[in-house]
């Protein structure tokens, strides 16, 4: 996860028998993660797009947690993780968006093992440069 997230970017990695995410309502799911993170882990900020202001964005309350979480998960997991984000920021790619999403995609990439992947979106992110 980058810094900034939404619960579409969790929905992307989490898996299906995960009881939070088997809502389907955006709302449903921010209440639930509000009545689960009891650590305070979590905190819900404003995205700064009031045409996207049903879209809670959230961030970790501090630095040391996201990657406390990261190095507690398997390498496997991990590689599978890069590779969901990448491709549901592949299928959200268009033109409006590509400069924003390409950099998310090439980072989540170079996670993985998909090296034609990986070239691909550096030729890309060169090209923009």
């Amino acid at each position: 996860m980058d810094q900034y997230f939404t619960i579409f970017e969790v929905g992307a990695v989490i898996k299906d028998s995960n009881y939070i995410f088997k809502q389907d309502d955006p709302e449903t799911i921010q209440k639930q993660i509000k009545k689960f993170d009891v650590y305070h882990f979590l905190q819900q900020v404003d995205n700064g797009n009031p045409l996207e202001s049903n879209i809670a964005v959230y961030t970790f309350t501090h630095i040391t947690i996201p990657q406390s979480i990261y190095d507690m998960v398997s390498y496997e997991t991990r590689i599978a993780q890069h590779r969901a984000l990448a491709k549901y920021y592949e299928s959200q790619l268009n033109r409006d968006n590509y400069v924003q999403l390409l950099g998310k995609i090439t980072r989540h990439y170079l996670q993985t093992d998909s090296t034609g992947k990986q070239l691909y979106y550096l030729e890309a992110l060169a090209d923009q440069n």
